[in-house]
This record gives structure tokens, sequence and C-alpha cells, in this order.
């Protein structure tokens, strides 16, 4: 009823203003909320964004706290199993250099007891060659020897020979010549004297 008596043209001609009436009063402030929302988001929408602050970390629960420690026994298991790896391997690492060493240790102490028996071998070789050559050096020498003396023995027998033969030869010249010395000492005497001659050997020999 006051909104119905109120006209324009009291207002203008006294200036003051409209009745404030509760629905009026309600309709305004509910423009000038939705304004100045429409203001914010505006401002909202074209400002620049500002920084966010970092979040608090949330605090720990106990699912959290059996999560850390399932994965804290999840690690140190990771780790123990790296180690035991890293342990088999060097142990078998190990193993296998002791095994190459060993091997060719035994290579070694093999080709050494090769060796030396091959040496033996050449060794004992070598002084069969050189008794079986002693051996023939022996022989032949021996032989030589057995040579020489019956070359000298036949020399000697050669000589013996010869002496005996001019031996001869000289006692049957000597006793030519004896005989043809008494056979002209006879003819010189002539046949008396060869009798008287006869005589006295007779009679020497009496």
């Amino acid at each position: 009823q006051a909104l119905a008596a109120w006209r324009p043209c009291d207002t203008e001609s006294s200036g003051s203003p409209p009745p404030s009436l509760p629905g009026v009063r309600h309709s305004r402030a509910r423009r000038r909320g939705e304004g100045r929302a429409e203001a914010m988001a505006f401002s909202a929408r074209f400002a620049k964004p500002k920084a966010q602050p970092t979040p608090a970390p949330a605090p720990a629960t106990a699912a959290d706290e059996d999560s850390d420690e399932v994965e804290s026994v999840e690690a140190d298991e990771d780790a123990s199993a790296r180690k035991r790896e890293t342990e088999q391997q060097a142990e078998a690492e190990t193993e296998a250099e002791r095994a190459r060493k060993a091997k060719e240790a035994e290579d070694a102490a093999r080709a050494k007891a090769f060796a030396e028996a091959r040496q033996q071998a050449e060794l004992r070789e070598r002084e069969k060659r050189a008794a079986e050559e002693a051996t023939r050096q022996k022989a032949q020498e021996e032989a030589a020897r057995r040579r020489e003396a019956a070359e000298e023995a036949r020399r000697k027998a050669e000589e013996d020979k010869r002496r005996r033969e001019e031996y001869e030869y000289e006692k049957a010249r000597q006793a030519t010549i004896q005989r043809s010395k008494n056979e002209a000492a006879k003819r010189a005497m002539g046949p008396g004297f060869g009798g008287g001659g006869a005589g006295f050997g007779g009679g020497g020999g009496g």
C-alpha cells in the first residue's frame, strides 16, 4: 500500500528517496551480492594464478608405518640377496681361479716330468751309443793289435827262416870251401903223403 501510494513525482518534488520496504531492501541486497560475486569471478578468471603453498605432509598413519616397514624389509631382503649373489659369484670366480691355477700347476708338473723323462731317455740313448761306440772301438783296436801281432809274428818267422837259410847256406858254402881246400892240399902233397897221412891219422886215432 505504501508503494502504491508513492509516486515518482513525490521524489522529484520533495527530493526524498522512496520509502524503504522490506521486499525492496532484500532485492537490492541480493543484486549487490550477485554483482560482487560476478566481479570476484571475473577477477579470479583474469587474475594471475598465485603460487600454491606446499601442502604440509600428511601425518603418518598406522597403515603408512606398516607399508614403510614392509618396504624396509623388502629392501633388506633385496640387499641380502644381492650380497649373497655377489659372494657366490666371487666364490665361484675364486674357485675357477683356483681350478685354473691347479690345472696350470698340473700341466707344468706333467710337462716337467715329460721333459725329465725325455732327457733321461736321451741320456740313456747317448750312454748306450757311447758304450756301443766304445765297444766297437775297442774291438777295432783289439783286431788291429791282433793283426799287428800276427804281422810281427809273420815278419819274425820270415826273418828266422831267412837267417836259418842264410846260416845253412853259409855252412854249406864253408863246407864246400873246406872240401875244396882239402882236396887241393891232397893233390899238392901227392899219393904217399896221403897214405902216410892216413897212417898218421890212423895212429893218431889209436
